[in-house]
């Protein structure tokens, strides 16, 4: 029976308590449970100190704080366990959790990650269930150049990720303030491999408008471009897809997460640091921010705001 690590990056203390035990009350019974605290006032310990005094998690107080990106990767060096299972600190997993995904790594040879369906918890209360059109099983090639657009692998709740993957993104050294991690290791993951789906929903995702993943700062923005562009080279080195194919997922890639940049960055007026994202995206690539800006959706958008 092979080990799995459930690893939750924690910063806030509200909801840690729930996440942390439904990872101890998983039916699968070969799991660990490793929590790793970004917390700047002891919050989180002081809820989970039980658990930690009665040896039921393995915990480590991160001084200073590592970081969104840092704590990921910290985790995954704590553990020998082939399998991964990160879990976000206000997050739940279903007590068949592991077990589905397992199941699915089992129907998926050679799967270097596998995904769940997946509950969404808005703001508000109300629920919704995600799930996609895929098979059982998803070759990386495939996914690379078919699939990922419309069926990201990413939210690293509903993912159950092997260890390779986890060493080889480490390997990437991706910068701390990026964003994406979790796309990163999909990208990752689908050039080592297969990408396994089960469509069971195994977690419950909270919503939280303006966290992280909300913000406007150009250096962080422009720091989630690693999460394609390095994939890129990571498939150049591997051989694992023609450099025809290569470029066009990079720029499909740099395309897409260009236009939801500034889509964002339109949104809530922020002009300047419009202009300097672009203005980067311009030296790195003039054909690639030329494209980025060829969205009607984009330009009403800029448009309104001027108005």
């Amino acid at each position: 029976m092979e080990q799995v690590a459930v690893l939750i990056p924690a910063y806030k203390a509200g909801h840690i308590r729930q996440a942390v035990e439904t990872a101890l009350a998983q039916d699968y019974p070969a799991v660990e449970v490793i929590l790793s605290d970004d917390c700047p006032d002891g919050a989180v310990y002081q809820v989970v100190r039980d658990l930690v005094e009665a040896g039921r998690i393995t915990y480590q107080r991160n001084t200073p704080a590592l970081g969104l990106a840092g704590n990921y990767l910290r985790l995954a060096e704590m553990t020998a366990a082939p399998w991964l299972k990160y879990l976000d600190d206000d997050d739940i997993l279903e007590p068949s959790a592991i077990s589905v995904l397992l199941a699915g790594a089992k129907a998926c040879p050679d799967a270097m990650l596998v995904i769940s369906g997946v509950r969404f918890l808005e703001e508000n209360g109300d629920f919704r269930d995600m799930v996609h059109d895929l098979p059982a099983c998803v070759l990386g090639r495939d996914f690379l150049t078919r699939c990922w657009a419309d069926n990201a692998a990413t939210l690293f709740t509903r993912m159950l990720v092997r260890r390779e993957v986890m060493d080889e993104v480490r390997r990437l050294s991706p910068p701390a303030r990026m964003i994406s991690l979790d796309e990163l290791v999909g990208f990752t993951a689908a050039i080592l491999g297969n990408i396994g789906y089960a469509p069971q929903v195994a977690c419950t995702h909270r919503i939280h408008r303006g966290g992280y993943s909300g913000s406007l700062d150009v250096e962080t923005l422009w720091a989630d471009l690693f999460s394609v562009l390095a994939p890129c080279e990571l498939a150049r080195a591997k051989a694992a897809l023609p450099e025809a194919d290569i470029r066009r997922f990079r720029t499909r890639a740099v395309r897409k997460l260009a236009r939801g940049t500034m889509t964002k960055l339109i949104r809530h007026g922020e002009r300047r640091a419009l202009r300097e994202f672009w203005g980067r995206l311009w030296n790195l690539d003039r054909g690639l921010a030329v494209r980025a800006v060829c969205s009607p959706r984009i330009w009403i958008r800029l448009l309104k705001s001027l108005g």
